[in-house]
């Protein structure tokens, strides 16, 4: 269930709301039902992680108990899988949510 990549970077859970159904409450909801498959999965904790400039995303992830552990730079996924180079750095913030 990780990998290095996912434990620095990408997290354990990863979701993405459509735009015109923003602040509905379903990124909540999302990251809640999640939260109980992960447990009943057998996992004891997990890592989530946002874009530092993603508000909604780091509201939905404290509402659900993610405790802040730090923040890293990291080159744009977007743009890397374009060919792009070089792709601009974006900051991550790492959160862990015991279980």
């Amino acid at each position: 269930l990780s990998t290095p990549y996912l434990l620095t970077y990408g997290g354990h859970i990863g979701y993405s709301i459509r735009p015109s159904r923003r602040c509905r409450g379903y990124g909540k909801a999302i990251l809640a039902l999640t939260l109980e498959v992960s447990r009943e999965i057998g996992l004891r904790r997990v890592l989530v992680t946002c874009d530092s400039d993603n508000i909604g995303s780091r509201k939905i992830i404290e509402h659900n108990g993610g405790q802040f552990e730090s923040a890293m730079t990291m080159p744009n996924q977007a743009f890397r899988a374009e060919g792009r180079k070089p792709a601009p750095l974006i900051e991550k913030l790492r959160y862990w949510i015991d279980l």
